[in-house]
């Protein structure tokens, strides 16, 4: 949290623009901007989470969107 602190500090913004929950993961589209970047930057990611506490016990980047959803386990 302390890096995304200060990656906010320093003006880049993230935003989600998809996701899709299944069962214990999530796939999420994350819109990524800063300052003097030409548009916005999509990054993709699969969280997969322990049920027992909801924390995060895997996270796996993907290509895209498309990649993101089909690394989905099917419930």
């Amino acid at each position: 949290m302390d890096r995304l602190r200060q990656l906010v500090e320093h003006g880049r913004r993230f935003e989600v623009h998809r996701l899709v929950e299944e069962a214990d993961q999530v796939a999420v589209a994350l819109g990524v901007t800063e300052p003097g970047w030409q548009g916005v930057a999509e990054v993709a990611k699969v969280f997969r989470f322990r049920t027992l506490d909801d924390k995060v016990v895997f996270m796996e980047d993907c290509l895209d969107w498309e990649d993101a959803l089909a690394r989905l386990r099917p419930s």
